[in-house]
């Protein structure tokens, strides 16, 4: 689930859908911030002078995370 709404009511309509569980099975990247998110996976945005933002994922850090797998709940995220 992708939402501008904050952690707290994203992380409690997900857990209503049955998107997000409360079990052991969750970990700490199972419902994150847009901005924690981009810190954890190294994203940059490169504004090179009159071109389009080119933005740069850092895969590795992301599989290492395990967010490919855990991810559940992105809130205060931006397009």
């Amino acid at each position: 689930m992708c939402t501008g709404d904050n952690i707290d009511t994203a992380s409690a309509i997900s857990r209503d859908a049955g998107i997000l569980r409360t079990d052991k099975t969750m970990t700490k990247f199972s419902a994150l911030e847009g901005k924690t998110f981009r810190e954890e996976v190294g994203i940059k945005k490169d504004m090179g002078e009159g071109k389009a933002p080119q933005i740069t994922l850092n895969v590795q850090k992301f599989k290492k995370a395990r967010m490919a797998y855990d991810l559940c709940v992105l809130a205060r995220s931006s397009p």
